[in-house]
């Protein structure tokens, strides 16, 4: 009799539970979700878009610990541990995967194809040439993400306003990022209609990016940041140099300027990091047949430092300081 009653107590709980979770709720250990964040190096942009991810999903109504958690990885501008990380989250298989960078999203396609492990890039400039994706508006069902292709037409012509005299601009960029191959070949070809000679300045690790600029000083009137990982690892050294030498820096991120950088024109890499955020509550959502097109910046804004402006002794012309977004360096 207690052996029967045993068995009948037991058919009692696996009914309930077959009733209490049969309108597709799941007990909470399967309904916490795994967001599984894959950054290739530590910077002032990456960190934007990263806290724009986090916020968003904070103010989705989600509970971080009840309803999802977050794996978070960085390769510190290493390739072998980028790939290692791409590889261990393609083993776990996570509910959404996250590359900040080309080269995160890159390793994190390669290592997940044909899984069905959904991704979302950030900060890639250009998913059709990283191939990424085949088709921006469909991309796939399990791969979708935000570029930050800049402005660069309005770059140049910014450039131009401030500096009317400027003739020749420094570029410093790594050749082995297709983000910056690709930027810094359009920003060439759009430089040399305004007549603009650009000097490249090719370098492949962050601690040659000072000595790289320093050899462009004298030869240049203004150096031009693009986004890449590898020259915006050493930002802190370019801005000290710009003080330095009293050589301005342009780029197209308003986190860089910011820190000191004279001007940007571009969207911010946060709110870049909120629309990452969107899409990858979309995939938490729902991933059956999923196609989410690909997002690119919105309302791009002209950003100077007030205060490098001054030391560089400029004066911001009223029709783009009327625009601007103006930061002032804390003392």
């Amino acid at each position: 009799m207690k052996i029967l009653k045993i068995f009948l107590s037991l058919g009692v709980l696996i009914l309930g539970g077959i009733f209490l979770f049969k309108d597709g709720a799941k007990p909470s250990v399967q309904a916490l979700k795994v967001i599984a964040i894959s950054q290739l190096v530590e910077h002032p942009s990456l960190e934007a878009v990263r806290q724009g991810i986090y916020d968003v999903l904070f103010h989705s109504g989600l509970k971080e610990g009840k309803d999802y958690k977050i794996i978070y990885k960085n390769a510190q501008g290493n390739m072998s541990i980028n790939n290692q990380i791409a590889q261990q989250f393609a083993g776990i298989k996570p509910d959404v995967m996250v590359a900040i960078s080309t080269p995160s999203a890159q390793s994190l396609a390669s290592a997940s194809y044909n899984k069905e492990i959904p991704l979302v890039f950030a900060a890639v400039t250009d998913p059709l040439q990283s191939k990424l994706v085949k088709d921006l508006n469909k991309p796939g069902s399990f791969i979708s993400g935000v570029s930050d292709l800049p402005p660069l037409q309005a770059q140049i012509e910014l450039i131009r306003d401030l500096f009317p005299t400027a003739k020749k601009i420094g570029v410093l960029y790594n050749p082995a990022e297709i983000n910056s191959v690709k930027t810094v070949s359009e920003f060439q070809a759009l430089a040399q209609k305004l007549h603009f000679e650009l000097l490249l300045a090719p370098t492949t690790r962050s601690s040659e990016v000072l000595f790289v600029a320093q050899n462009l000083i004298g030869k240049v009137d203004v150096l031009y940041i693009p986004q890449d990982n590898t020259v915006v690892s050493a930002i802190p050294s370019l801005i000290s140099l710009q003080y330095e030498k009293k050589i301005p820096c342009f780029t197209s991120d308003e986190v860089l300027v910011q820190k000191g950088a004279l001007a940007a024109i571009g969207t911010s890499y946060y709110e870049h990091g909120k629309q990452v955020g969107e899409i990858v509550l979309k995939f938490l959502e729902n991933t059956e047949n999923l196609q989410i097109p690909v997002a690119f910046p919105q309302n791009p804004q002209i950003y100077v430092n007030h205060t490098t402006a001054m030391h560089l002794g400029l004066n911001i012309p009223d029709k783009i300081a009327q625009k601007a977004k103006i930061y002032k360096l804390k003392k």
